[in-house]
């Protein structure tokens, strides 16, 4: 490779970026009022609101069902490939009196979660013409969720929309694209949002709200906002184009080295401020092995691995979490087992293996967001520990807030039978201390 091409391609890129950063500000295009608002990823208030009113051909954006109409066109009709005509005769709708309908009950989950819950977006008309759409930014599935919908609307399709079109897990022996399809933020409703664009030309506010939320979306995607920009970089990359297939394939390689210079940091930080707190606490980073896809700092007590506190990310999309986890020794008992003996009052999310808040979801912070890594390497090279003592005082916070309910799971864990309806408050501690000091 021509290391001085290559330098200077990335100059260009990076002159590119100040001057349309410059563009930007000027123009005001960097303001976005999700993201003001700190919205960005709420699926229900956010994306399953904005989704299903435009769906709604009563809707309050004006345009009728122009947008469903779309929607069926551009995103439904390529799924009918290889189809039957019964199937696409399910998308033939009564738009006069078709409505959607968010968060739409279906009944309380029942004790095999086979039914019951609430669905996401459901579109129906007077005449049992209806779909589903189950909406998955960065929550999990919940059990058989697709199953427990599908079973409410036995004739519906279900079109599971993600940010990048994953699979379902929650489908179990429901058939991928005859029960259900999966369908992306990332392509599918970035180009219906551009279509829906084009129809408000006269509804200027209506057109600059789905505007931002395309750019919501392409944030969330990690696609460049600016058209123009991508135009710019895609010939530049054209025009030297061995050079950026070299930088492409060293670019993860050297992301992850700058992720885990801080994430090593930070675990140092932390352990010298815990050996103040509390000299009995200890640190250690696990690299994906616990469970792979997630890089762990994890946090206990010396004298019992049996369960840790955590901070951890998600590699693929960056998404940083706070929690309990058990030890894999444990791997045969659930953390919701663990939870409903421990809290049984909680609202908390759990998984299979671990007691979860899905609440300590940090909205301030993602690996995944090059704003941020840009940050950690500036912050980085400039030996400026800002960021590592932000992250270090909220996993020390997180501690001091939930050392309680950790140390009841540990006691769980040696003696079950001990720890029966504990009075846990919502925000994790037990409302009387001093009834499981006893213990």
């Amino acid at each position: 490779m021509n290391t001085e091409k290559a330098k200077n391609l990335l100059t260009q890129v990076g002159g590119l970026l100040k001057s349309y950063e410059k563009l930007a500000k000027s123009t005001g295009e960097n303001f976005n009022i999700f993201s003001v608002m700190g919205m960005e990823s709420d699926e229900v208030k956010t994306h399953s609101a904005i989704i299903g009113e435009l769906l709604n051909p009563k809707g309050s954006h004006g345009l009728g069902d122009k947008p469903l109409r779309l929607f069926i066109k551009l995103i439904v009709e390529p799924l009918y490939k290889d189809i039957d005509e019964e199937f696409v005769s399910k998308f033939s709708f009564n738009f006069e009196n078709t409505r959607s309908y968010v968060e739409d009950f279906a009944g309380k989950i029942n004790e095999e979660a086979t039914e019951g819950g609430r669905i996401d977006i459901v579109i129906k008309d007077n005449k049992n013409k209806v779909f589903l759409i189950e909406n998955k930014i960065y929550a999990g599935e919940q059990k058989n969720q697709l199953i427990r919908y599908k079973n409410f609307y036995p004739n519906a399709p279900i079109l599971f929309l993600t940010l990048y079109g994953k699979d379902a897990e929650s489908a179990q022996n429901l058939e991928k694209n005859k029960d259900y399809f999966t369908i992306s933020y990332e392509l599918d409703i970035i180009l219906w949002l551009a279509e829906c664009v084009k129809e408000a030309v006269k509804f200027p506010m209506l057109r600059e709200v789905i505007y931002q939320y395309i750019n919501l979306i392409k944030k969330l995607t990690h696609q460049t906002m600016n058209h123009e920009l991508e135009i710019d970089i895609k010939n530049l990359i054209k025009n030297n184009f061995s050079e950026s297939l070299e930088i492409k394939n060293n670019f993860d390689q050297a992301k992850n080295e700058v992720i885990s210079e801080f994430w090593k940091e930070l675990a140092n930080s932390v352990q010298s401020d815990l050996k103040t707190f509390d000299k009995n606490w200890t640190v250690k980073v696990d690299n994906a092995k616990l469970i792979s896809r997630f890089n762990h700092i994890l946090l206990f007590n010396e004298a019992n691995e049996d369960a840790y506190l955590y901070c951890r990310y998600n590699k693929n999309d960056g998404e940083i979490t706070y929690g309990i986890i058990l030890n894999q020794k444990f791997i045969t008992i659930k953390g919701t087992d663990v939870l409903k003996e421990v809290s049984p009052n909680s609202k908390f999310k759990s998984g299979p293996q671990s007691v979860i808040w899905e609440k300590e979801k940090d909205e301030n912070y993602n690996f995944g967001e090059s704003a941020f890594l840009t940050s950690l390497y500036k912050n980085h090279k400039k030996q400026d520990v800002t960021i590592v003592t932000i992250f270090k005082e909220k996993i020390i916070e997180f501690i001091e807030f939930n050392q309680t309910l950790y140390l009841a799971t540990l006691k769980y864990l040696e003696e079950p039978n001990l720890i029966i309806n504990s009075n846990f408050s919502e925000n994790g501690k037990i409302e009387n201390q001093s009834d499981y000091l006893s213990n």
